[in-house]
């Protein structure tokens, strides 16, 4: 059966023209995530929760909502990319396109690299290319999501297949913990590069960097130490 989802906006009467904006496009985002195959505002021609007045003009919320309509429709959901200061990400596949929706709970500039032809839009439909600083580019996020298109598709995939090889680590101190790192390669050509494990300063990776050579669709697996000191936090880090 067909999955449906239905959404409200938020009435204009009790909350900001920002606030509305940031909440209809991040359930919009949570509705692709789950696979929705229709998302409806049940009341579109509404003065006070609509993306249309009541007398068939267009609302504050429209461009807001057919920014974020355009860039998901008919999207598939891959996953996420873990990126430093707090930002959430959401990564959107539709044939060989890939589209990219991150957001913070504060502004945040993040420098990382998604592909020569790398775009961002804001929830107005406002595009531009990324900035370059040192060779890389920054993206520029807040609490309202922002999305980039023109993303490298290996690269981007290649990106998300890094993982350690188990998610958590015991609270036992000065005792090396073995683990491992994994990363494929979706280029059609053999690739070289090197990781760093960047992690808290109580604890003590090693080795810290792991340079590698993969071919196309390899795997490469790295055996790694971790040892947390006596004053490591213990926790979601």
């Amino acid at each position: 059966c067909a999955r449906w989802v239905v959404l409200d906006p938020l009435p204009r009467e009790h909350y900001s023209l920002e606030t509305r904006i940031t909440d209809l496009a991040m359930r919009m985002i949570a509705a692709k995530m789950e696979r929705a195959e229709g998302i409806f505002i049940p009341q579109a021609f509404s003065d006070g929760a609509g993306v249309m007045n009541q007398d068939g003009t267009v609302g504050e919320l429209f461009i807001p909502w057919r920014t974020a309509a355009h860039l998901l429709a008919g999207a598939e959901p891959l996953g996420n990319l873990q990126l430093p200061a707090n930002c959430r990400t959401e990564v959107f596949e539709r044939g060989q396109e890939m589209v990219m929706a991150v957001w913070s709970d504060r502004p945040t500039r993040v420098p990382m690299f998604l592909g020569d032809d790398a775009r961002q839009i804001d929830l107005w439909g406002r595009e531009r290319p990324l900035t370059l600083e040192n060779g890389m580019q920054v993206l520029e996020v807040g609490p309202a999501p922002m999305f980039f298109t023109g993303i490298d598709a290996a690269l981007m995939r290649t990106q998300m297949s890094v993982q350690f090889e188990h998610a958590t680590l015991a609270s036992q101190f000065l005792k090396p913990q073995p683990n491992g790192l994994k990363l494929t390669s979706y280029f059609p050509q053999s690739i070289r590069g090197q990781v760093r494990i960047v992690v808290p300063e109580t604890w003590r990776p090693s080795p810290k960097d792991i340079p590698f050579k993969v071919a196309p669709a390899e795997t490469m697996y790295q055996q790694l130490e971790i040892t947390l000191q006596p004053n490591a936090t213990t926790g979601r880090q």
